[in-house]
C-alpha cells in the first residue's frame, strides 16, 4: 500500500529539516502523504533527527483534537513536552517516532482517499482525527488512539486501515 516513488538523501534531508522546525508551520502543512511513503531507513534518520514539538501542535490543529490530548495518545509526558517546546528543541528519537507514525497514519488515509475515492470532498485529517476516537468492534470496542503510543499498536492500526481499503474493494 505504500508509495512505490524511492526517495533520496536530499528530500529525507529536507522532510527531516521541515519536521525539526526549520520552517514556518503557520504558512506550511505537514506532507502527510510524504511522510507516509518513507522508507523505514528514512523514518530512523527523521527520528534519530528529533521532530520539533510545534508539529504536534500543527498535527493536533489539523486532526481537530486538543494537543494535550494527542500527546497523551502517543505516550509523551506532557513536562517533557512542555519543556523541549520552550527551550525549542527537537523532541528525542521514541517520542519522534511515535509522532512520526501518528503523521503516516493521516498520509495513510489520504492515500486510501485518492485511491478510491474524490479528495476534493474529503478532509483526511478531520477524518482521522474522529475515527481514532471512535471505539472499532475490530479492536474489542476500543479506539485506535489507545494504540498509538506504541509502535506495534500504530503497525495495529495502520492494518486495519488497509483491511478497511481491500473490504471496499471486495
Amino acid at each position: 500500500m505504500k508509495p512505490s516513488a524511492p526517495h533520496t538523501v536530499q528530500h529525507t534531508t529536507s522532510l527531516t529539516a521541515l519536521l525539526a522546525g526549520r520552517w514556518r508551520h503557520r504558512r506550511h502543512s505537514i506532507p502527510y502523504q510524504e511522510l507516509y511513503g518513507v522508507s523505514l531507513v528514512d523514518r530512523m534518520v527523521i527520528a534519530r533527527n528529533g521532530i520539533a514539538p510545534e508539529v504536534i501542535d500543527v498535527l493536533a490543529r489539523d486532526l481537530r483534537i486538543d494537543a494535550k490530548v494527542l500527546i497523551g495518545y502517543l505516550g509523551i509526558r506532557k513536562g517533557i513536552f512542555e519543556r523541549r517546546r520552550r527551550e525549542r528543541t527537537p523532541l528525542n528519537s521514541s517520542d519522534s517516532e511515535h509522532l512520526l507514525g501518528a503523521l503516516g497514519l493521516v498520509g495513510q488515509v489520504q492515500q486510501m482517499v485518492e485511491l478510491c475515492g474524490d479528495p476534493r470532498e474529503f478532509d483526511p485529517c478531520q477524518w482521522t482525527g474522529r475515527w481514532i476516537s471512535t471505539p472499532l468492534p475490530a479492536l474489542g470496542n476500543r479506539t485506535p488512539s489507545e494504540f498509538l503510543d506504541t509502535i506495534a499498536g500504530q503497525s495495529l492500526i495502520s492494518q486495519l486501515l488497509s483491511q478497511n481499503l481491500s473490504a471496499a474493494f471486495a
